[in-house]
C-alpha cells in the first residue's frame, strides 16, 4: 500500500474526527487555534514516518498515537479554557462611493464560520456574531481604491457551556474589482465569488473547510493558497484555462482527472494560453484535500 497515500488518509481522518467531536459539542472548533501550536508535533510524527518508512507497522502506530494525541489534546484545551472575550452581533455597512473602482479586503480571522458573496449597491455589508473585530477604513488614490481591514485578536479562551464559533458574512461590491488577503485560523464556510471581480486572492489558512465558487467576471486571476490541513473545493469556469502550481506534502488532489499538462509540480490546461479566462494557483497544501470543479 502506498504510503503517502495512508499518511494523507490519517490526517484527513484527523480532521474528520475533529469536526465530528465538534458537532457533537465534545470539542469546540475556535480550540484549534491551541491546537496549531503543536505543529511540532507533526515534524516528529514525519520524522517517525521516515526512519519508519520500510516498517509499515511502526509508521501506521506513529500516527494513530498522533490522531489519539491531537484529540486529547482538542479535549483537554476544551475543558480549561476560560472565559471568552468581548463578543458582539452587529452589521456594518459600508457605502460605495462614485470615485471608488477598487477595493483591497483585508481579513484575519479565528475560529469562524466564513460567508463572502455578492452586493449590488454597498461598498461592503458585514454581518458579525461572536467574537468582536476591529474595522479599519482607508482610501487611496482620490478615493479610486478602498482598504478595508476586518482584524480579530486572539481568543484567551471560551465557555465550555456557551458555543464560541464566531459567523461573519462579508458581502462584496460586484461593479468594482477586487484583492482579498485573507488570513484565517480554523474555518468553515463558503466563498461564492461566481458574481465578485476579483484579481488577486491570497489565502492563508490554518485549518478548515472552504467551498470555492470563482465565475467569469476576472479575464485574469492569481489565487494563492497556502494551509496547513484543510479540505477546499473549488470551482471554476468550464471554459477557464488554468495553471497550477501544486505543492503538497500528505494530500489528495484530482488535478490528475482534469486532463491537464503535468511538468514537474505544474499543470496547466491545453487551452490555457487561448483562453478568455485564465486563472494561476500556487498552492501550497500540507495536509488534507482539494478538488477543482469544472461544473459551473
Amino acid at each position: 500500500m502506498n504510503q503517502k497515500r495512508v499518511v494523507s488518509g490519517l490526517l484527513v481522518i484527523t480532521i474528520g474526527i475533529f469536526l465530528l467531536l465538534n458537532n457533537l459539542g465534545l470539542v469546540d472548533f475556535s480550540v484549534l487555534w491551541e491546537l496549531l501550536e503543536l505543529w511540532p508535533l507533526l515534524l516528529i510524527a514525519i520524522g517517525f514516518s521516515i526512519i519508519f518508512k520500510e516498517k509499515p507497522k511502526a509508521l501506521y502506530a506513529t500516527w494513530i498515537i498522533f490522531i489519539i494525541i491531537v484529540i486529547l489534546c482538542g479535549m483537554y484545551t476544551q475543558k480549561n479554557h476560560t472565559p471568552l472575550n468581548k463578543t458582539i452581533e452587529d452589521s456594518i455597512i459600508i457605502d460605495k462611493l462614485q470615485e471608488t473602482k477598487y477595493g483591497n479586503l483585508y481579513l484575519n480571522l479565528g475560529a469562524a464560520k466564513l460567508t463572502i458573496a455578492k452586493e449590488s449597491n454597498n461598498l461592503l455589508v458585514a454581518n458579525l456574531e461572536g467574537r468582536d473585530l476591529e474595522l479599519k477604513e482607508e482610501y487611496e488614490d482620490n478615493n479610486r481604491t478602498a482598504e478595508i481591514y476586518f482584524n480579530g485578536t486572539r481568543l484567551k479562551g471560551v465557555d465550555f457551556q456557551n458555543s464560541n464559533l464566531s459567523y461573519y458574512d462579508f458581502y462584496l461590491n460586484r461593479d468594482i474589482t477586487w484583492d482579498l488577503d485573507l488570513e484565517l485560523s480554523a474555518i468553515s464556510g463558503d466563498m461564492d465569488l461566481s458574481e465578485i471581480s476579483v484579481q488577486y486572492i491570497d489565502l492563508d489558512l490554518g485549518a478548515g473547510d472552504l467551498d470555492i465558487i470563482l465565475g467569469d467576471r476576472s479575464p485574469e486571476l492569481k489565487f494563492k493558497i497556502d494551509t496547513a490541513a484543510s479540505s477546499l473545493n473549488i470551482s471554476i469556469p468550464e471554459n477557464a484555462g488554468i495553471k497550477v502550481k501544486m505543492d503538497a506534502a500528505f494530500s489528495n488532489t484530482n488535478l490528475n482527472e482534469l486532463g491537464l499538462i503535468r511538468d514537474g509540480n505544474y499543470y496547466t490546461s491545453h487551452n490555457y494560453d487561448d483562453a478568455d479566462i485564465q486563472m494561476e494557483f500556487d498552492i501550497d497544501l500540507g495536509a488534507g484535500y482539494i478538488k477543482f470543479d469544472r461544473s459551473i
